[in-house]
């Protein structure tokens, strides 16, 4: 069980590639879920995250710490990656879980 905390700001290519690199999770039973914190993004961000199932919430932010104490309000479950738009998953880390 496994909250992935991903916070943005006007990054939306990063905020892809940063989603595209966990998607293979969706081939293990393990439970995860992914959690977008946006700091009102005004690239298209937002529009991207509404079309999206991930849980999201877009609204200005003192810092990047205050965007994932939000982030961490919202987890629901025990263990925490914490990664910023652009940050990728290493891709050996597939063969870890």
């Amino acid at each position: 069980m496994l909250s992935i905390i991903t916070v943005t700001k006007n990054n939306l290519i990063g905020l892809k590639n940063t989603i595209k690199s966990i998607n293979f999770l969706k081939k293990t039973n393990l439970h995860y879920e992914i959690i977008i914190i946006d700091g009102q993004s005004k690239d298209g961000t937002v529009k991207y995250l509404k079309k999206n199932k991930n849980k999201f919430l877009s609204e200005e932010d003192k810092n990047i710490f205050d965007a994932f104490n939000k982030g961490l309000k919202l987890a629901k479950f025990k263990y925490v990656w914490m990664l910023n738009a652009g940050d990728t998953v290493h891709p050996d880390c597939e063969n870890a879980i």
